[in-house]
This record gives structure tokens, C-alpha cells and sequence, in this order.
């Protein structure tokens, strides 16, 4: 271009700065505007703002601040950088700027207030969210949907209901029609408060002011039934969905893929997971563990090791959450020898046992007397510096007592101490039944006031294991003084 003799002009160089900033090379961009004003063709408001939107974009706040502070005050900029405040949540700063503009002639928009306004909901502070919104108001400016919609959710979020409901009724009454994002966000409000009625008179109320609902509506709805346990009405919602035209992504598929196997439809689930491959909408891990979970926790772990291999050759690999529900599925099935090929298949694929995983397995020893194999995994996950925790050493105990291994069950329960783990009531009661089914119930009487001497408060169970164990080794009268003794003396 300058060898034909054509200098360049503002809009060529905005072309090369945006287009250097868009490949996050804005010191290159900077030295661009330098030139600009070296070659008699001032920088603009446009190169000024993309530089600064660049910078905020990067993380460089502060940098933008020191180019607004020496260049020509631009609306658009400002709000690039009060935005980038947002988002660390800066706010000292965000007013300090706010002043600054206002200072510099400027008149903060709807869009400086909003942005405010959304960092403090998102922060769930409320209150001065509520004084940014009075203030933009005194200054005579207008909120607008994205406003009202940052603080209705900022008030569901706060279980502020009726607040949330009288915002959106000022949002309609200023005139403004709601966004697909304002009624998603009401949408979520009402299922988090269980009025799914409300929520569904929603839905009709977009159809009916001709807005429609897209992906996350629909999700929103489905996900609220089904917490609520109205499975036929998740059903429902979707075969709305599908029939409006509305694809389904991988959240809402997945949700489903749940709700199937809530019904034992699992036929129906599997069905869904064909159709997300041909739909070219790839299945996630999140899709396949919850199949897989639904499956072992009603007993079809064989067809849970086919969806296991199945999920593989689609590319998605399992992960320690996928192991841990096939061990716990195989283990009550009995198991062990499946179960603990598949923790070397964890192994040789480099995933690190965890806490719950240790935990899978002992717990799953343990519950078919294998106390010895058990004892193995305990000592292996000391030795990679896992500490076990509560529910290793119950599980330990309880398989001692099952095992008739009384000495070994309270030689584990007084190692919890030692390995800082504080012992518990179920530890306590676990021992305790067991020493009653022995006729030891002098001995359980021990561990009782062992307990109380620790500040472990007895429950109904601990005190029906006592009162069982005493109805066997002393008869009713015995039972009710002995009853009558402890109590007395707590």
C-alpha cells in the first residue's frame, strides 16, 4: 500500500489493531497507535476502545486504566473496564472509575449500572446491589431486561421469592418484554421453590407472548421434575421438547438418561445414548457414570460392564467415578475376583486410587469376609499417604464382628485415635452388638461409658443394642434395671 504511494488511513490502522489484538498481541497493537500519531493520522475512539477491551480481555486491567486515563473519555471503554473489575469482583475500584467518568463528563449507562449490579448479585450481596439500582435511578437511568433479570436471580438465589416475583412484575409494567434469559431465569426460580405449576404456566406464558423456549427452558423444567421425584412429568416436559422441535443437548439428555433409570426403563436410557451418537450430540462421562450407577445399584452389573466397554470404544474413557460404581456393583454381587481385576485395570491405566475408591473396596471385602484382603487395601492406602477416615474403620470393625473377631474389632477401634480419626457412634454401636450377641453385655457396658467418658451421646440404636442384649442375658426385670441404672447415673 505505501509503496504505491496510498498512506493509510484511521480505518486501516483500526483494521490492524483489532486484527492484532483479536491474535493477543496488543503491545504490537500499542505501538501501532504510537505510529499512527508519528504518521499525522491520530488514533480514534475505535482504536482507543479495541486496545482497551484487548486488555481487559487478557487480564491487564490495570493497563487499560493507565490508556483511559491519557486518551479522550469514551463510554464504551469504561464499561470494558468496569466489567474487567466485575469479574475480579474489584468493586472499591469499579466506583473509583464510575467517579472518574463521571468527572471526565461521562454519564454512566445502563449498561456501567447493570454490569455493577450483576457482580454484586453474583456475589450474593444484595443490599448494594439494590443501592447501585437506586442510584441509577436518582441519576435518571432506566433499568433494562438484562437489570431486572440479574436481580431476579440474584433474589431467587437468596430464597428472596417474593422479591424476585414483584421485580419481574416492575420489569413488565415499565413496558419491557421479558427475554428467553429473564423467563429461564424465572423458570429456575420456581422449580428451586418446588412450584413447578408456576414454572409450567411460565412455559405457556413465552408460547403465548410468542417467545420460544430454547434448550436451557426446557432443561430447567425436566431437571426441577425430576428432583422433585414427578418422573411421568420430566417425561412429559420432554416429549414437549422433542415435539416443539427443540434439540436436546448433552445436559438434557443426560437428565433424562437419569429419569429413565429412576423408572427402571433402562431399555429407554440406552436408547437415548444411540440416539445422542447418531445425533452427533457425543455422550460425556457425566451421561454414561449415571447409567452405569442406575444399573449396579439395581443389580444389572453385567449390563453396566457393557456400557463400560461400550463407552470406550465411543473414546469416552471412564474415570475413577466409573470404576468406583462397577466395584461397588460387583462387590454386592459378590464379586471380589471381578472387582479386584478391575482395580489393576485402574492401575495399568494410570488412575491414582482415591480415598472413596479405598474405600469401595474395603467396605466391599469387608461385606463378604474377606476382613484379611481387606486389611491389605488399609495398610496400601497408608502407605500412599491416604488417611483413612470414618467410614474405612466401620466398615473394618464390622467386619470383624461379623467374622466373630471381637479383639480385632477393638484393637480397630482404638487405632482410630491414633490415626487422628475421631471414633463414632456407629463404631461403638457396631461393637457393642456384637459383644451383646456374645452374651458379653459387661463388656458392652464398658464401651458405653468408654463412649460417654469421649462426649459420644448415645442414639436409639446404641440403646436398643443394650436393651436387646440385656432382654437375652438377664431377662426383663434385669433389662429394665439396667436400663433404669445407666440412665440414672447420665
Amino acid at each position: 500500500m505505501k509503496r504505491d504511494g496510498v498512506e493509510p488511513n484511521v480505518f486501516t490502522y483500526n483494521l490492524l489493531v483489532k486484527a492484532l489484538c483479536q491474535n493477543d498481541r496488543v503491545d504490537a497493537a500499542r505501538k501501532m497507535l504510537d505510529e499512527m500519531a508519528r504518521k499525522g493520522c491520530p488514533p480514534d475512539e475505535v482504536s482507543h476502545g479495541t486496545i482497551v477491551s484487548a486488555l481487559c480481555k487478557l487480564g491487564r486491567v490495570d493497563e487499560a486504566r493507565e490508556v483511559l486515563a491519557v486518551f479522550p473519555p469514551v463510554c464504551a471503554s469504561y464499561n470494558a473496564v468496569v466489567l474487567a473489575l466485575c469479574r475480579e469482583f474489584r468493586m472499591q475500584d469499579v466506583f473509583v472509575v464510575v467517579d472518574d467518568m463521571v468527572q471526565r463528563g461521562l454519564k454512566p449507562n445502563v449498561i456501567t449500572y447493570t454490569t455493577i449490579v450483576d457482580a454484586f448479585c453474583k456475589a450474593k450481596d444484595l443490599r448494594m446491589a439494590l443501592a447501585v439500582l437506586a442510584r441509577m435511578l436518582i441519576t435518571g437511568c432506566s433499568p433494562n431486561v438484562p437489570t431486572f433479570t440479574a436481580l431476579m436471580k440474584g433474589m431467587f438465589e437468596d430464597e428472596r421469592v417474593h422479591d424476585a416475583l414483584g421485580m419481574w412484575e416492575w420489569m413488565v409494567a415499565e413496558g419491557w418484554t421479558p427475554s428467553t434469559i429473564s423467563y429461564n431465569v424465572l423458570t429456575r426460580g420456581l422449580c428451586s421453590v418446588g412450584d413447578l405449576n408456576g414454572a409450567l404456566s411460565i412455559l405457556n406464558s413465552m408460547e403465548q407472548h410468542g417467545i420460544f423456549p430454547n434448550v436451557g427452558t426446557y432443561s430447567i423444567l425436566i431437571n426441577g421434575f425430576s428432583k422433585t421425584g414427578d418422573l411421568d412429568g420430566a417425561v412429559s416436559i420432554w416429549n414437549a421438547m422433542t415435539s416443539a422441535g427443540c434439540k436436546p443437548n448433552v445436559v438434557v439428555y443426560t437428565i433424562m438418561v437419569d429419569v429413565f433409570c429412576q423408572k427402571l426403563m433402562f431399555d429407554q436410557a440406552e436408547n437415548l445414548i444411540d440416539k445422542m451418537l447418531l445425533e452427533n450430540c457425543p455422550p460425556n462421562i457425566v451421561t454414561f457414570n449415571t447409567l452405569i450407577r442406575s444399573l449396579c445399584g439395581y443389580g444389572r452389573v453385567g449390563r453396566a460392564l457393557g456400557i463400560f466397554h461400550a463407552m470406550r470404544r465411543h473414546g469416552c474413557m471412564p474415570n475413577d467415578r466409573t470404576y468406583n460404581e462397577l466395584l461397588h456393583g460387583l462387590f454386592r454381587d459378590g464379586n471380589a475376583e471381578g472387582a479386584l481385576q478391575m482395580v489393576i485395570e485402574m492401575l495399568n491405566h494410570g488412575i491414582v486410587l482415591s480415598l472413596v475408591t479405598y474405600n469401595t473396596i474395603v467396605s466391599g471385602l469387608c461385606q463378604i469376609k474377606m476382613s484379611k484382603e481387606a486389611m491389605v487395601f488399609l495398610g496400601r492406602m497408608m502407605v500412599q499417604g491416604i488417611q483413612p477416615d470414618a467410614f474405612t474403620f466401620n466398615a473394618m470393625i464390622s467386619a470383624y464382628c461379623k467374622e466373630g473377631k471381637i479383639r480385632m474389632a477393638a484393637s480397630m477401634l482404638g487405632g482410630m485415635s491414633a490415626m487422628n480419626c475421631p471414633r463414632n457412634i456407629v463404631a461403638y454401636t457396631i461393637l457393642m452388638t456384637e459383644l451383646c450377641n456374645q452374651h458379653r453385655l459387661d463388656d458392652a457396658i464398658v464401651y458405653l461409658l468408654k463412649m460417654l467418658y469421649e462426649g459420644i451421646c448415645p442414639n436409639t440404636a446404641t440403646w436398643n443394642v443394650l436393651v436387646r442384649g440385656a432382654f437375652k442375658n438377664l431377662g426383663y426385670i434385669g433389662a429394665v434395671d439396667l436400663v433404669n441404672h445407666v440412665t440414672t447415673d447420665l
